[in-house]
């Protein structure tokens, strides 16, 4: 039931990522040829100009395209567990936890497409197919050279993996609570509250591991007695923030999922 349910979703959304990319695509297609006039012509200014103009409109249109997906999943999630088709949800024959989840992880299926549709198109403006190896290399280069050693790399690369799980249970979680608890009050406003109340929360968390792992590792001693920073000491201190940012994450993942489902299960609010 989970993979038809996770099917269904991703097919209702489908389209409107599909649309988005095509003008992405085309803007990639437009800054491709810019660039091959630049590189034949160097002399002529109007398309070096063009080359920098089209390329932004591209990267700009990826970062629309995200954001885009981001709203149609959160108003079909809206809408389809509260609103309109939320009766009809709420009757199939699988647990609220299952609907959930599904929910949930064609949320993430759709960014995962967004991931390659935004590689696919970078790629076909810039003419290379494996362009970003060398992006890769270069930032992570640039890493070791500010302090961060091959775990903290990693622990780099889990944290922004965790970070998109924990926004998406972030914000189906706050909507959840929103129109469960919502019953004077505008739903949408409690859950936008409860939206805001939880990110502040996690950031007074956030500064307060940043803090702890100064004083833990030395660094606030260092900088009081204007001290050189120990490249070892810097490394650890950023492990340190990053460990305890991953588990952070982690938790507020677990914790969002886990009382969004008790709600459904509970106190499910339809309009």
């Amino acid at each position: 039931m989970l993979g038809k349910l996770i099917k269904y979703d991703i097919k209702s959304n489908i389209k409107i990522i599909a649309g988005t990319y095509s003008f992405i695509t085309l803007l990639a297609v437009f800054h491709l040829i810019m660039y091959k006039l630049s590189a034949a012509y160097p002399e002529a200014v109007q398309w070096g100009l063009l080359e920098k103009f089209t390329f932004m409109f591209h990267i700009l249109g990826i970062g629309v395209g995200f954001g885009i997906t981001l709203v149609a999943c959160v108003l079909y999630f809206r809408k389809n567990m509260f609103k309109d088709e939320g009766y009809l949800t709420h009757t199939l024959p699988a647990g609220e936890g299952v609907i959930f989840t599904g929910k949930y992880l064609s949320t993430v299926i759709l960014f995962l497409i967004n991931i390659a549709g935004a590689y696919i198109t970078v790629a076909i403006s810039t003419g290379k197919l494996f362009w970003c190896g060398t992006i890769l290399k270069e930032i992570t280069g640039s890493m070791k050279e500010s302090g961060f050693n091959t775990m903290n790399i990693w622990l780099v690369t889990a944290s922004m993996i965790a970070g998109a799980f924990c926004a998406i249970s972030q914000i189906f979680g706050a909507i959840t609570i929103g129109y469960s608890a919502g019953k004077k009050m505008n739903k949408d406003i409690l859950s936008f509250i409860v939206y805001f109340a939880g990110y502040i929360i996690m950031q007074g968390i956030s500064i307060g591991i940043v803090a702890v792992c100064a004083v833990r590792r030395g660094m606030v001693t260092q900088i009081i007695n204007n001290e050189a920073s120990d490249i070892g000491a810097l490394s650890a201190y950023i492990g340190d923030v990053l460990s305890a940012s991953l588990v952070l994450m982690l938790v507020l993942t677990i914790l969002y999922y886990v009382v969004s489902v008790y709600l459904l299960n509970k106190k499910l609010n339809l309009d």
